[in-house]
């Protein structure tokens, strides 16, 4: 697919005000943007992705599209996402990239953005100071 095409089903599905895009209904609405969808399916979004604020820019080689959201897990609470930065850009190679970066004043981690993690077996003392392998809450969640 051409950049111009890309870049022109792009600025087709930029609405105002606002700017907003949905990457979802554009990746599966225009052709030329067919390619988007495995790209969102490694994120999880399987539907309606709103990004605000678009800016896009091309040439006849690469087109780039900025925008701000928020991102979380595949059914996350308001409380488990962060707010990013987006940046969808699409080379004459015919490739899609999609960076995420947190941009939230909060600090990232894994226990907030993996709500669900699961137990894991840790070297714990019990409350009568035996030391032993147990199941405790994951380590990457911390203590």
């Amino acid at each position: 697919m051409a950049a111009s095409d890309v870049y022109a089903a792009l600025n087709a599905a930029i609405i105002s005000p606002g700017r907003s895009i949905d990457l979802w209904a554009a990746a599966n609405g225009a052709p030329a943007l067919a390619d988007l969808v495995p790209v969102l399916g490694l994120f999880g979004i399987n539907s309606a992705y709103v990004l605000t604020q678009a800016d896009l820019a091309g040439d006849n080689r690469s087109v780039t599209l900025t925008a701000s959201g928020v991102f979380g897990q595949p059914g996350a609470g308001t409380a488990n996402t962060y707010a990013v930065a987006a940046t969808l850009t699409y080379t004459d190679s015919a490739r899609f990239t999609l960076t995420l970066r947190v941009v939230d004043s909060r600090p990232w981690t894994f226990a907030t953005f993996f709500p669900m993690l699961p137990d894991s077996e840790r070297s714990t003392v019990d409350t009568e100071q035996a030391r032993g392998i147990r199941w405790t809450t994951s380590f990457l969640k911390g203590a």
